[in-house]
């Protein structure tokens, strides 16, 4: 498996979903840093990859349309 890039951040906004019909409230906190990781180069030059979490595995399928599929 090939090294991931971790370089790349993307901010991302924390809170509840505003209540319906409420108008949206700008928010002038300092958001998180997410990481951003290419699915392609997880997976390299096969079509999954498998994740691994506390111990466990899960596995990362990229679909011939483009679209992930993650399962247990």
């Amino acid at each position: 498996m090939r090294a991931v890039k971790q370089d790349e951040w993307i901010t991302a906004t924390p809170g509840p979903a505003p209540e319906r019909g409420a108008a949206m409230a700008m928010r002038p906190a300092t958001p998180p840093q997410l990481r951003v990781h290419d699915a392609r180069e997880l997976a390299g030059d096969a079509p999954e990859a498998i994740l691994r979490l506390d111990g466990m595995d899960y596995r990362l399928r990229i679909t011939r349309s483009g679209k992930l599929i993650l399962t247990k």
